[in-house]
């Protein structure tokens, strides 16, 4: 049945949120991810560190329309 089914996206697209049922997705910080990018870069260049760094990013579900709760 298609209420027993659930959909979700990743990125949060703009249409995400108008589409019809609105879609449930995983919002990235695009702009966040960027300046880390580029911090992480400038870091790298001006210490001359070889060994990796990880950096986690959150993210955000974005819950909506498109998923329902187990019956």
């Amino acid at each position: 049945m298609p209420a027993d089914v659930s959909v979700a996206g990743f990125n949060d697209i703009t249409v995400a949120q108008f589409m019809t049922p609105s879609l449930t997705t995983v919002k990235l910080h695009s702009e966040f991810m960027g300046r880390t990018a580029l911090e992480l870069l400038l870091e790298r260049i001006r210490t001359k560190r070889a060994i990796s760094k990880k950096v986690i990013i959150p993210a955000e579900l974005m819950i909506r329309e498109s998923c329902a709760a187990v019956r």
